[in-house]
């Protein structure tokens, strides 16, 4: 109909797997760029939110057409900075 917003059942599911390849790829480029700045508890979530925060602006500003791709990822990018914040408070707590 016209006037209505696309919205794809299968480009969400697809952001959700796609954000999910992507917070594993930002967890473990920050793992291999720890060792060269130096090893600091609370750098590896930081670092790691920083890279997913990109990832995430990066998706909004590309899918122009049909938002179900960027609130995929969004969302699933959304659920690793919850669980890098626990990482992260857990580390400083140890």
């Amino acid at each position: 109909m016209e006037g209505e917003r696309l919205f794809s059942v299968f480009r969400l599911i697809f952001g959700l797997f796609l954000g999910l390849v992507v917070g594993l790829g930002c967890f473990l480029l920050s793992l291999t760029i720890i060792p060269i700045v130096g090893r600091n508890d609370f750098l590896i979530p930081m670092l790691n939110a920083a890279m997913l925060a990109g990832a995430a602006f990066l998706a909004f500003r590309h899918d122009t057409q049909d938002r179900s791709l960027a609130r995929g990822m969004l969302i699933s990018l959304s659920l690793i900075f919850i669980f890098n914040v626990m990482c992260g408070v857990s580390m400083i707590r140890s």
